[in-house]
């Protein structure tokens, strides 16, 4: 009555977690939820705090990714990396880069399938 905005508990902790206590759904809370709602300074703070991390996990593991580089190489003809496009938030269009673990040429014919057992790609 006075303006003051009162949440429930799962609200909150869905706010503050960034997660949904699956076991406390309700009807009522997915009527009524806000959504996941994080402030422009949450957002910053995750981009940079991502960024420095990612940084320091690419020095850290570039060893490994040399060695994984060198067995596509003699394992296989073709480029190492294998690019994929993916629609982010906002419907934003982005290229994800991921290390070839097929043929080259594995989905010309076939188009994207699901992979099987024993698949032959």
């Amino acid at each position: 009555m006075r303006g003051l905005s009162i949440i429930d508990g799962e609200s909150f902790y869905e706010r503050i977690a960034g997660k949904v206590l699956v076991e406390k759904i309700n009807p009522s809370w997915l009527i009524f939820s806000d959504g996941f709602v994080k402030s422009p300074a949450a957002k910053f703070v995750k981009r940079v705090v991502g960024f420095f991390l990612s940084a320091i996990m690419l020095i850290l593991l570039s060893p490994l990714i040399l060695i994984v580089v060198i067995a596509i190489r003699l394992d296989s003809r073709g480029p190492v990396l294998f690019s994929q496009e993916r629609v982010g938030e906002d419907g934003e269009i982005f290229k994800v880069y991921k290390f070839r673990s097929m043929r080259q040429d594995a989905e010309a014919v076939s188009g994207p399938v699901w992979a099987e057992e024993d698949d032959p790609r």
